[in-house]
Order: C-alpha cells, then structure tokens, then sequence
C-alpha cells in the first residue's frame, strides 16, 4: 500500500495542474469557451499576448542542441509542423531577436493542448505547466536555440 503522504503529494500536484489549465484558460476572453475546446477537441485556440507570448522553435535547432527543451518550462510540441512553442511572459515579442526562433504575441493565435495531453498523436505538452503562470525564460530559450543553430552549422 502507498504511503499516504505519496497520496497527498499526487493529490496536492494534481491540483495545481488543474489551477494551471485555469490560468491558461484566462487567456481567452470567455475561458469557458477554451474549457469546453479542450473538452470537445483536446486543443484550444488561445490569443497570444495576454497571458503568454510563445517562442517557435524549429525541431531540428531543439534537437541539434541536445534535446527535448523540457526543462525551459511549459512547451508544447507540434510534431505535425516539426515545432516546439516555448511559453513565455507576454511583451517577450518587445525584446527577443533570435534569428533561429520567432517570438508570437498579441495579435497572434496558439492551439494549446488539453494539460492531460502530453504525448502524440497532434499537439501534445512536451513539459506540461503544473503551476499557474510558471513560464520559459525567454533567456533560457535564446541559449537553447543559439546552441542548436551553432551545432547544426558546425556538422556543416
């Protein structure tokens, strides 16, 4: 039988990932309307800008820099389109100039996966957010995609 503190902690984790889903909802001006997205369809269209912007990422320049950019934070993974959307704070657009990852804000749309779904087929949670407005340092993204790029033109 598992401990129960094992139970309380699945518990305690399991409701900060719903209170995440929440928060992302909100980016939506009626966030029932991304609620029930996810409930019909597995995937909402959220507005950029408001919550989050989203920096893509080319799969090849995340893979050539050793990986899964999991450990950033929230990243969602389009495997059908070769992307990766690193979320980070809004206004990111106002300060990013990596030439190998455009940054998306206001204005701009992004299908979000249901937080349950963190595996293919479609659009899925790479590393899902398991707390309310924990978001990718833009910093962080910017190394991981200049390390990328430099690997992809040193096999050159």
């Amino acid at each position: 039988m598992p401990a129960p503190t094992s139970s309380l902690h699945q518990l305690a984790l399991r409701r900060r990932v719903l209170l995440a889903a929440d928060w992302l909802s909100q980016a939506h001006e009626t966030p029932e309307d991304a609620r029930a997205e996810w409930w019909a369809q597995g995937i909402a269209l959220l507005p950029l800008g408001r919550r989050f912007d989203a920096i893509r990422m080319r799969a090849e320049i995340v893979h050539a820099a050793g990986g899964c950019p999991g450990p950033l934070g929230p990243v969602i993974h389009d495997p059908y389109s070769a992307q990766y959307y690193a979320l980070v704070p809004p206004r990111t657009t106002e300060s990013w100039d990596s030439p190998w990852a455009r940054c998306l804000g206001g204005g701009a749309w992004l299908g979000v996966p249901g937080i349950d779904r963190t595996e293919p087929p479609g659009l899925y949670w790479m590393t899902a957010p398991v707390t309310p407005g924990a978001l990718c340092a833009p910093e962080a993204v910017r190394e991981l995609t200049d390390r990328g790029y430099e690997q992809l033109t040193a096999r050159s």
